[in-house]
């Protein structure tokens, strides 16, 4: 109990001290973290948003109180706190309008959040490779592959309440006509935390999906040849949440949807030891949830 308390108090402190922001761009108008803090851009022509990355991304914590990177769900007033790990590539974000929009990303290096020590819990890894979001356009046309590994990566104690996003070749909170999103993850995708208070952890990954679009014509095509796991170890590892969505589309609203959607690796959710309940995994393939269409559906 007095733990708990410690621990409360300590959070609570220390929320204002986030820091250590990373944010990477490769090829794209606008960052995860300008999308958070700047006004939006508005182009009268096409945007082409083309980026590779092929060299290692990293960003390491240690010691005792690593904490908040970028994590939300422990802010004292529930807003986004700076800091965190982002990293899109060949992609478009931040309330974008355009005539139309195109984002080809590649991915073919590793990238890495890691925390290793005391109190290194609420840290955020969001990773974007050829994806839109938060867009207007007429055409959009996205295109995602990565063949480098994903990881997120909590040790000791409290490593919990981390969040880990990608999106893959996906298309989120975005209004167009004519919509088409192809996304491949040929490696592995991990987040992973291992002794006490490894609870609340949420994975999200998106793999030629959808979430949110309003479009006439929406096709979908992913594709996950490698893995997707996340695995939470020991004391308190529970109400970890899991959503892996592959060729999918979740509250769209839509004429016509072509969703196709394959798997060929794994998806896992390990969670393991003491107070192990309240975990949740959703996994959608080529299907349609929370939809209005008007039209057909292939």
């Amino acid at each position: 109990m007095k733990f708990t308390q410690l621990a409360v108090a300590v959070l609570a402190a220390c929320a204002a001290l986030s820091a250590g922001a990373q944010t990477i761009t490769d090829g794209t108008s606008n960052t995860i973290q300008q999308s958070l803090t700047r006004s939006g851009v508005n182009v009268s022509g096409n945007i082409n948003a083309k980026g590779t990355l092929n060299g290692n991304v990293t960003q390491a914590g240690g010691g005792a109180l690593s904490i908040f990177n970028g994590g939300q769900t422990l802010s004292p007033t529930g807003a986004a706190l700076p800091g965190g790990q982002q990293v899109r590539v060949g992609g478009v974000a931040g309330d974008v309008a355009a005539r139309n929009i195109t984002a080809n990303g590649t991915a073919t290096a590793n990238i890495t959040q890691a925390r290793v020590g005391a109190l290194d819990g609420g840290n955020e890894q969001l990773v974007a490779i050829g994806s839109v979001a938060n867009s207007t356009a007429n055409d959009v046309n996205v295109r995602g592959n990565v063949v480098g590994l994903i990881s997120q990566i909590g040790a000791s104690a409290a490593s919990g309440v981390n969040t880990q996003a990608l999106e893959v070749g996906s298309i989120d909170d975005t209004t167009a006509n004519n919509v088409n999103a192809t996304g491949t993850l040929g490696a592995a995708v991990t987040q992973s935390s291992a002794n006490g208070l490894a609870a609340f952890n949420e994975q999200v990954v998106a793999v030629g999906g959808a979430r949110r679009v309003q479009a006439n014509n929406l096709t979908l095509n992913g594709s996950v040849i490698g893995a997707v796991t996340q695995s939470e170890i020991n004391l308190d590892a529970g109400g970890i949440s899991q959503v892996v969505n592959v060729g999918g589309a979740n509250n769209v609203v839509a004429k016509d949807i072509n969703a196709s959607g394959t798997v060929r690796g794994f998806v896992s959710q390990v969670s393991a030891n003491v107070a192990s309940v309240g975990n949740e995994q959703s996994v959608v393939v080529g299907g349609v949830q929370g939809a209005r269409v008007s039209g057909p559906t292939r």
